[in-house]
C-alpha cells in the first residue's frame, strides 16, 4: 500500500507541476519544497508517506536533496503560511500534505499568485481563483476496499 501512495504522490506530482504550468518541461529541473503539518516528517502517516513519495521521485530523477528538494516541518498551524512562503520564489513547486492547509495555501496563493503549489487532500479551492494551486485528492473508498 504504502509503495502504491509513493508512487501515485510522484505522478501526481508530476502531472500537478505540468498542470500548473501549462508547459510539459523535463521535470528532472524542478526544484520542490514540502511542508509537513504538524505530525512532523516521520509521523508514519500520511506526512511520512508523501515525503518519502516525493524523495524517491526526486532521487530517481537525480535530484540533490536539500540542494533541489527538501521539507520544512510545521511545529504550530500558525507555521503553516511562514513555512509556505519561506519557500516562495526559492522552489519551483511547494507541496503541502493535508486538509490543515486548506487556508494557508489560499493565503500563499494569493500572496505569491506566480509561485506553483500541491495540495495534497483538499479539493475545495477555486479552481478558477487559485490558478497556481493544483489539488490532489486520493480516492478513499478505494483503499476500504482493500480492507474489507
Amino acid at each position: 500500500m504504502k509503495k502504491i501512495l509513493k508512487v501515485a504522490l510522484a505522478a501526481m506530482m508530476t502531472v500537478g507541476l505540468a498542470a500548473c504550468s501549462g508547459t510539459t518541461d523535463d521535470t528532472a529541473s524542478v526544484t520542490y519544497g514540502f511542508v509537513t503539518d504538524t505530525g512532523g516528517i516521520n509521523d508514519r502517516s500520511f506526512n511520512q508517506t508523501s515525503w518519502e513519495g516525493l524523495k524517491r521521485y526526486c532521487e530517481e530523477a537525480g535530484l540533490v536533496e536539500n540542494q533541489d528538494y527538501s521539507y520544512v516541518i510545521s511545529e504550530k498551524e500558525s507555521d503553516y503560511v511562514p513555512n509556505l512562503t519561506g519557500f516562495a520564489g526559492q522552489r519551483d513547486l511547494i507541496v503541502a500534505a493535508g486538509y490543515l492547509f486548506e487556508g494557508a495555501i489560499a493565503e500563499t496563493a494569493d500572496q505569491y499568485p506566480e509561485q506553483k503549489m500541491l495540495i495534497i487532500d483538499v479539493e475545495s479551492l477555486d479552481v478558477d481563483k487559485y490558478t497556481n494551486v493544483q489539488q490532489a485528492v486520493f480516492n478513499e473508498h478505494e483503499g476500504s476496499y482493500l480492507v474489507g
